[in-house]
């Protein structure tokens, strides 16, 4: 993307890698906004993602980001959990190194089946730090 460019794409809630399109620059900086909601089952949730219920405690540690809320809106670069950061509803991030973005609702690997909806995610690039 260049400085100036906005894309916009869906995020599917069943969809453990979604790939974006977009290829991120290192020391680039990018808005990112996210619309809509999506269903864990039958919980029902925006980009910022909700706490634990009860019955998920035990599930807790095996969520792709373990210490995020359980479908949060997480970014990557590359398929690469290790270099996973939130997004939510809108976030303003600088890259720490190139690649293409992927995104998804964090959940526990293997149970994206039950996953249901889609947010939309506008991405603008700002600038080069």
């Amino acid at each position: 993307m260049q400085i100036g460019d906005t894309r916009t794409i869906t995020v599917c809630a069943r969809e453990p890698w979604n790939d974006t399109g977009i290829d991120l620059d290192a020391d680039g900086v990018y808005r990112f906004n996210a619309t809509g909601h999506w269903i864990d089952l039958v919980i029902w949730t925006d980009a910022d993602g909700y706490d634990s219920l009860l019955i998920q405690h035990q599930f807790e540690s095996k969520r792709r980001v373990a210490n995020q809320k359980w479908f949060t809106l997480i970014g990557t670069i590359g398929k690469h959990d290790d270099t996973a950061f939130v997004i939510g509803k809108e976030k303003t991030w600088t890259s720490p190194a190139q690649g293409r973005l992927f995104a998804y609702a964090n959940d526990v690997p293997g149970f994206y089946f039950n996953n249901f909806g889609h947010l939309t995610l506008t991405v603008e690039r700002l600038t080069q730090e």
